[in-house]
């Protein structure tokens, strides 16, 4: 059943309720910093917050945040929560432990004698491998503890001790899940083919860290491109390889950024197919070719504009910009100034993507069909009309309920993010008076 939330608007004798306030907290403990002084101040409240959200301990009284059982529900719930302890519990060996259980990291707020006992470390490391910067010098270059943090995560590499750091198992523990912490090994092991090769298959921009010698192995660079195609950058000696190259540009279109073999219509296909933004990097003759560009523009990239790129001549083509914003109504956006004019093709770039309204020529933007078929879409697309539109009649049928529930419901930050505050209370006026 819904409840009205406790906020800083809540009134005082709200805030002052026990029934309300345990409510609220109940489903949202952080709600206890709005809550009456005597109320943070109630061991009830604040177990009920803090059982929620154990964070909620920093908005309880001092005395509560003294009361050791209420810290440990905090601590099971938010290990961090051990931070805002008013207590030496720190020096409370249950306690931590309960709070490095939930949130391995949690081991910082822990006394120094208690960062160098072992078993707690490596409960900690066992949670939160990245726990291994917490702990005592001597510990974070023990092999056991070492070990346990790396096979919860290779990152933790970055954090062992110097010893622990030249031991071969320990990066072969941690480079199937770690490539780049190469970086932190000893550098007799940045020349070993094994490890080397471990690294590049999981990031392949960990060859970057290799020794000279191995960025020279065709395996390794194979591997390394296999993985991340712009490895290809730490491999000059590769730069105009063939099927090294392909099979970078294969991986990732960008790394056309990084070969001499730019020229090659096989290499740039396979580049622009798997990212529209290679056409960035190829030659003005390929930006020009309609075959090359239609490519791009057919790629499967989330963020890209391969309009951005093309040439002018393409850029003012309308059959060609039809087709481009029929995939992705943003590229009007690059779009010639007279196609932004052309009412076939910003309405096909307002069915794709409604916001390509905001791209249109002004003349465009005061049309009444194509602003409807924006906001019919999506109604925050008013946002984008020219003003003479925003109090058209016809207008106020194109989702109006969104705007509604938007209106009535969202937060200020939301409300501020979707619409300025003229805009807003345009809508306001337009819309939610029927409501």
């Amino acid at each position: 059943m819904w409840a009205l939330p406790l906020t800083p608007t809540t009134p005082d004798r709200l805030r002052t309720s026990k029934s309300f306030v345990m409510q609220a907290v109940t489903r949202r403990g952080k709600a206890l910093k709005y809550a009456s002084d005597d109320l943070r101040n109630d061991r009830d409240v604040v177990y009920a917050a803090v059982k929620n959200c154990g964070s909620a301990l920093l908005y309880a009284s001092l005395e509560i945040r003294s009361d050791i059982d209420i810290i440990r529900v905090a601590v099971e719930s938010t290990g961090f929560s051990l931070k805002w302890a008013y207590f030496p519990v720190e020096m409370d060996c249950t306690t931590v432990e309960i709070a490095v259980s939930s949130e391995g990291r949690a081991i910082q707020f822990a006394s120094n004698a208690m960062k160098n006992d072992k078993d707690l470390a490596l409960l900690a490391v066992k949670n939160n491998g990245r726990a291994l910067q917490y702990i005592s010098e001597a510990l974070s270059d023990d092999y056991d503890v070492v070990f346990a943090a790396v096979k919860n995560t290779g990152y933790a590499f970055q954090y062992a001790g110097p010893k622990t750091k030249r031991n071969r198992n320990i990066l072969i523990a941690t480079l199937p899940t770690a490539g780049t912490m190469l970086k932190f090994a000893d550098e007799s092991f940045q020349n070993d083919f094994h490890l080397v090769q471990l690294a590049v298959v999981q990031d392949g921009t960990a060859l970057m860290y290799a020794s000279d010698d191995l960025k020279k192995d065709r395996h390794i660079v194979h591997l390394a491109v296999q993985s991340q195609g712009c490895a290809l950058k730490y491999a000059e000696r590769f730069a105009d390889d063939y099927d090294l190259v392909l099979t970078a540009v294969k991986c990732d279109g960008l790394a056309l950024k990084y070969t001499s073999l730019s020229h090659m219509s096989s290499i740039v296909e396979a580049a622009v197919t798997q990212t529209s933004d290679a056409l960035e990097y190829t030659l003005v003759d390929f930006r020009d070719n309609p075959v090359i560009a239609r490519l791009a523009i057919q790629s499967d990239t989330f963020f890209g504009a391969p309009l951005q790129h093309v040439s002018d001549r393409l850029k003012s083509d309308r059959d060609f910009v039809r087709n481009a914003v029929a995939y992705d109504g943003e590229n009007l956006e690059f779009a010639d100034e007279k196609c932004k004019d052309d009412f076939g093709i910003v309405s096909v770039a307002v069915s794709n993507e409604p916001a390509a309204l905001v791209y249109a020529s002004e003349k465009l933007k005061c049309n009444l069909e194509l602003v409807k078929k924006a906001i019919n879409k999506r109604p925050t697309s008013i946002t984008f009309a020219d003003k003479s539109l925003w109090h058209h009649a016809e207008l106020k049928r194109a989702g109006p309920i969104q705007l509604h529930f938007l209106l009535r419901y969202a937060g200020e930050g939301t409300k501020a993010f979707f619409f300025p505050d003229e805009v807003r209370d345009m809508i306001v006026y337009f819309y939610a008076r029927d409501y």
